[in-house]
């Protein structure tokens, strides 16, 4: 299963893509116009790359084919 990872959110918030050290959080699943986003999921202080891999992780392991990146 592959799982499509968004950053575009992030990317309007902060005119850059996501990168560096910090903490990390996903959005499991894809955005729905009008409804709220569920809770975010969290990764510890670590590199966005660590925090991406692990996302990903988790969304496979829930069935989530899309993630984005909280801003």
């Amino acid at each position: 299963m592959n799982v499509h990872v968004s950053s575009s959110a992030y990317q309007f918030a902060h005119g850059k893509q996501p990168r560096g050290h910090g903490s990390w959080a996903f959005y499991m699943g894809p955005s729905r116009v009008g409804q709220p986003d569920q809770e975010p999921v969290w990764f510890p202080y670590g590199s966005y790359s660590d925090a991406r891999r692990q996302a990903v992780a988790y969304a496979k392991a829930n069935g989530y084919a899309e993630i984005r990146v909280a801003s």
